[in-house]
C-alpha cells in the first residue's frame, strides 16, 4: 500500500480482546477494595466516570492526568486528593492483575504485530489515554506483546487529549513525526478508532469485539475479523518498509 508507513493499534477489544462487562465489573470490584476506608464502594464507579467523562471532553492542552486528577480534588476534597491519588497508581501495580480474568491474547493480533514490526513498519498503542502507563504496560502483557514492539504507547500520563477528539490524533501524529496518510488505525469502535479517517488516514474495524451500542464514525476503508487483518497485511497490500 503506496505511502504507508505506521500502524496504530487500539488495545482493548482489538489487540487484547475482552468481555467489556467483565473487565468492567472486576475493575471495580478490585478498586473499591483500594478505597473501602474512604469512600461508598457503591460510590465509587460514580467518582471515577464523572472525572473520566471530564477528562474525556478537556482540551485545554494539560495532562489527561492533571485534567482526572484536578476533577477528583474537587469531589473528595484537595486535602484528600494525595491519598487518593497514591492509592490509584498503587492499585495498577498490585490489584489490576485481578481483572486479566475478563481477557485473553489474540494469536492473529500477535501475528499481525509481528510481521509488520519485521516489515518495518513504525507501531504504536492508540489506546484511549484514560489509564496511568502502569496499566496500559501490563494490559500490553495480557495481550502476549511488549512494549518494545512500539515506537509509543499513549497514556494518561503523556496525552492532552481523549478519543474520540482529532486532537488525540493530532497529537500522536506530531510525536511520531508523521502525516496522516502514512497511517492506518486499527481498532474496534466504529467512532472513536474510525473518526481519524477525517484527517486522511486510512482505517481498519476490527470486529471480533467490536463496542456495542456505540456511535458511529466515518465508514471505514477495511473491515474484518482479526483473522481477515491478518490475512488483510500478509496478502501483500502492504509492502515491506525493511
Amino acid at each position: 500500500m503506496d505511502g504507508l508507513t505506521t500502524i496504530l493499534f487500539d488495545l482493548d477489544g482489538t489487540l487484547l480482546p475482552m468481555d467489556l462487562e467483565k473487565f468492567q465489573e472486576l475493575y471495580f470490584k478490585s478498586l473499591s477494595m483500594e478505597f473501602s476506608d474512604l469512600i461508598d464502594p457503591r460510590k465509587l464507579g460514580g467518582l471515577v466516570w464523572e472525572c473520566t467523562l471530564e477528562m474525556v471532553s478537556d482540551k485545554s492542552r494539560r495532562t489527561n492526568r492533571e485534567v482526572f486528577m484536578e476533577a477528583m480534588g474537587r469531589r473528595v476534597g484537595n486535602e484528600l486528593l494525595p491519598e487518593y491519588e497514591r492509592r490509584f497508581m498503587e492499585y495498577y501495580g498490585s490489584n489490576f492483575e485481578y481483572v486479566k480474568e475478563s481477557t485473553y491474547a489474540s494469536e492473529p493480533m500477535r501475528e499481525a504485530v509481528a510481521f509488520l514490526r519485521d516489515n518495518g513498519y513504525t507501531l504504536a498503542i492508540a489506546t484511549n489515554p484514560v489509564f496511568p502507563e502502569a496499566a496500559v504496560l501490563r494490559r500490553i502483557e495480557w495481550a502476549g506483546l511488549s512494549r518494545d514492539d512500539f515506537e509509543l504507547v499513549t497514556t494518561f500520563d503523556n496525552s492532552h487529549y481523549c478519543k474520540p477528539n482529532l486532537e488525540y490524533y493530532e497529537e500522536i501524529l506530531k510525536i511520531l513525526g508523521k502525516s496522516a496518510e502514512e497511517c492506518m488505525m486499527v481498532g474496534n469502535d466504529e467512532l472513536e478508532d474510525m473518526v481519524p479517517k477525517k484527517l486522511g488516514m486510512r482505517t481498519y474495524l476490527v470486529t471480533d469485539n467490536m463496542v456495542p451500542g456505540n456511535m458511529k464514525g466515518p465508514e471505514p476503508d477495511y473491515r474484518g475479523s482479526s483473522f481477515d487483518f491478518l490475512g488483510f497485511i500478509k496478502s501483500g497490500v502492504l509492502k515491506s518498509r525493511s
